[in-house]
């Protein structure tokens, strides 16, 4: 081929794919994208060049250039071609612009409505706006730092929490309809279907554009107008103005390394980007002006004491617990090692199971220790008492995980209720040792547990795990947000 075109062709689908996972690309076809060659995209003019590249890319002399094919890759997302597409077609007069009834009008605050002309506050959330909590996890499951920031919020707005869509398949093409429940909590939950097939996230921005507006329109006929748009799942919806909201957030509630583009255009589209953990925000930093951290929070019933029934106890008090999912992301190993080197403690782990782990799969489905005792999720009201009547907590994870390195809502349970906590490495608490026991190998955890269990704790730890508690009280969060409710 040509080593220029010669005249307008075409970039492969596939070579934009391959970019997309930061894999270099060797072709004897032009690229057509001048930006992409060398940096990615490597044209090969005869058999002898081709070979010759691939040895330079196998020893490492040529690679993909992030700072080049980023950019580019953002700028050909299905969502902003698409919004392009409708930009041309608005500045050329084809397409009206959308009538707004006055019925659909949004109805502000009488107080916003006096101050906007004169000295628009835009810190005030109008009190009509509901909030919009979009989750990588469902209502009705285990409860995560997306579920208990929607009841927080519940006490101030309407809340509707979108559930994440099951995997596509055809039936979905004729079950397009949004699908409203209301929970025990006042929590109002959306599900849908995506429209089409994702292809691995290909399409990910025209089905994101069709839902927007299926939501949008259902939630219009309830009158809902000018959301407060608050996201916490980095891989869909990830355009909020198609909300026409008042405010939007990106809450980053795990590490997710901005591997996916998804979450690059969330965190730069959104208002404001909130991190669970300090750790988390320096990467936002040149995504979004306005960066702010946003912690795992407790509720009131998480700091007041439980009445310790011993019939609503799984074992008699003062065991060892582990409450949450059980899975691929445990230090299994570790586990059977303390279970072994400690048989007169009882070990309670609650939750639900998905292991593939060979060492997990053991220990959970094999024959079980006596001192151990697994149970399946109990209801959420439930973790309160069971923690009230644990001697400790613990959550050994493995450190080859980058979200297994940063916080976790369990801990700041335990220590709503003062408990000792031994876990993994957490950045979140690396300079809070009187906060959680913490250790980054099998023997000091083993030596750090058995040092604990052989002395008695300082008073003042349980007192500073308690203070600390309280500061992540969702009272002191919400007072702290760049905006007002």
């Amino acid at each position: 081929t040509h080593s220029l075109p010669v005249k307008a062709g075409r970039t492969p689908l596939k070579v934009l794919t391959y970019l997309s996972q930061l894999c270099p690309v060797v072709s004897t076809n032009n690229s057509y994208v001048p930006i992409l060659d060398g940096a990615g995209y490597y044209k090969a003019e005869d058999p002898d060049h081709f070979l010759s590249l691939i040895n330079d890319l196998l020893e490492g002399r040529i690679g993909v250039v992030n700072s080049e094919v980023e950019p580019y890759l953002d700028s050909v997302e299905y969502g902003q071609l698409i919004e392009q597409i409708f930009d041309n077609l608005r500045s050329n007069g084809n397409e009206p612009a959308p009538v707004v009834s006055k019925a659909e009008e949004p109805i502000l605050d009488p107080v916003v409505q006096a101050t906007t002309a004169s000295s628009p506050d835009p810190k005030l959330i109008p009190k009509d706006s509901p909030i919009l909590i979009i989750s990588n996890e469902g209502w009705y499951g285990p409860r995560y730092s997306k579920h208990r920031y929607a009841l927080a919020l519940r006490e101030y707005r309407d809340v509707f929490f979108i559930d994440p869509p099951e995997p596509w398949n055809l039936s979905h093409l004729f079950r397009s309809a949004v699908v409203s429940r209301k929970s025990p909590e006042g929590i109002t939950v959306l599900s849908y279907n995506n429209a089409i097939p994702l292809f691995g996230g290909l399409l990910s921005g025209i089905n994101d554009r069709i839902i927007s507006h299926r939501l949008s329109k259902f939630l219009r006929r309830l009158g809902c107008l000018r959301p407060l748009f608050w996201s916490f799942d980095p891989r869909r919806l990830s355009a909020p103005s198609s909300f026409q909201p008042v405010v939007s957030v990106y809450h980053c509630a795990d590490d997710y390394g901005l591997r996916w583009r998804s979450e690059r255009f969330l965190a730069k589209r959104c208002d404001h980007v909130f991190c669970v953990a300090h750790d988390l925000m320096p990467r936002f930093d040149s995504l979004n002006d306005s960066v702010h951290y946003m912690p795992h929070g407790l509720s009131d019933d998480d700091l007041s004491p439980a009445t310790l029934e011993r019939s609503e106890l799984p074992a008699p008090p003062g065991y060892g617990l582990y409450i949450g999912n059980i899975n691929d992301r445990h230090d299994f190993a570790l586990w059977e090692k303390m279970f072994l080197k400690n048989p007169e403690v009882t070990w309670v782990i609650v939750g639900p199971v998905q292991v593939t782990d060979p060492k997990g799969i053991q220990l959970i489905h094999g024959p079980t220790l006596p001192n151990v005792r697994i149970l399946p999720p109990v209801p959420f009201s439930f973790l309160r008492t069971f923690i009230a009547g644990a001697g400790f907590g613990f959550m050994y994870l493995k450190k080859d995980h980058p979200a297994n390195r940063i916080s976790s809502q369990k801990v700041v349970q335990f220590l709503g209720q003062g408990k000792a906590v031994f876990s993994s490495w957490l950045s979140e608490y690396s300079d809070r040792q009187d906060l959680v026991y913490m250790s980054d190998d099998h023997d000091s955890a083993i030596e750090l547990f058995r040092t604990w269990k052989s002395s008695s704790e300082p008073e003042h730890y349980k007192t500073a795990r308690s203070e600390y508690a309280k500061e992540q009280r969702f009272t002191n969060l919400i007072a702290r947000l760049p905006f007002r409710l």
